[in-house]
């Protein structure tokens, strides 16, 4: 520690780091933390937001402990403690981290808050919120899902995790597997079951389009529903059977056929 004590008045940020690591109040190793990620130490960014979980548990505790034995002045400590650290997520833009912090410290404007802000603006999320996110979403954890389709919410609800799903495992998070083939699965088997519907034939056609939708890729049978949905008038259909005629994909290939289609 005095080592790196030398290093820190130098301003190097591995020593800050490695300072941080050594420091055994996890509340006083914050600072060196953000020192280090701030100047992008690799690992610095995992290490400040464990560090910052560990304490929001701690803090949690106390709070549920001096709720329960009615000691408001210590109740209202710790759960000070826990709206700072959840401010804190955010402005490292870990959104859905601070709305679940936000939520057990009984602030549900700002968990809602963050909530809204993360659907609204998914591509800024890293794979790690978007995952959460789809949590929420999948459990119906107090969000108000709001839409203008004509599906029900719950069903929306659904679709819009296992997109969100998607998106994580896109950028590399792994653990989005399970749920993105869960969902997808379950999605799949609602949309077979209502299989009348336009819409729903080319969301299936779709769904053997993509093998992370929990279905093998098979060309022949997306090109069978877009063909059937198309036949109702239903436009994404018709502009995606065109598709599969002008690339010969499930079809044979029929430039003049699909230009009709367009």
């Amino acid at each position: 520690k005095q080592c790196y004590s030398i290093a820190m008045k130098k301003g190097d940020p591995l020593a800050y780091f490695k300072y941080a690591q050594l420091t055994e109040d996890r509340e006083d190793s914050l600072n060196f933390y953000q020192y280090a990620k701030d100047n992008e130490v690799p690992g610095a960014d995992e290490e400040l937001f464990q560090t910052l979980e560990e304490i929001c548990e701690s803090h949690y505790e106390k709070f549920i402990k001096s709720k329960k034995d009615k000691n408001n002045v210590d109740m209202k400590i710790h759960q000070n403690k826990l709206l700072d650290i959840a401010a804190k997520f955010t402005n490292e833009k870990a959104f859905i981290t601070a709305a679940i912090w936000y939520k057990k410290a009984e602030n549900i404007k700002k968990y809602e808050s963050c909530i809204d802000f993360a659907l609204n603006n998914l591509d800024i999320l890293d794979g790690k919120q978007q995952f959460l996110l789809a949590q929420i979403l999948e459990s119906k954890d107090g969000v108000e899902f709001v839409s203008s389709s004509s599906e029900p919410i719950e069903y929306q609800q659904k679709k819009k995790a296992r997109d969100i799903y998607k998106l994580s495992l896109q950028k590399g998070y792994k653990e989005s597997e399970k749920g993105l083939k869960r969902l997808s699965n379950e999605l799949l088997s609602e949309m077979k079951s209502n299989s009348d519907d336009s819409q729903t034939l080319n969301e299936i056609g779709l769904s053997f389009l993509d093998d992370q939708n929990g279905e093998p890729i098979n060309y022949e049978k997306a090109a069978s529903y877009f063909e059937k949905a198309s036949a109702s008038g239903n436009i994404d259909a018709i502009v995606n059977y065109g598709k599969c005629l002008l690339f010969g994909k499930g079809v044979k290939k029929d430039d003049q056929k699909a230009i009709q289609y367009f």
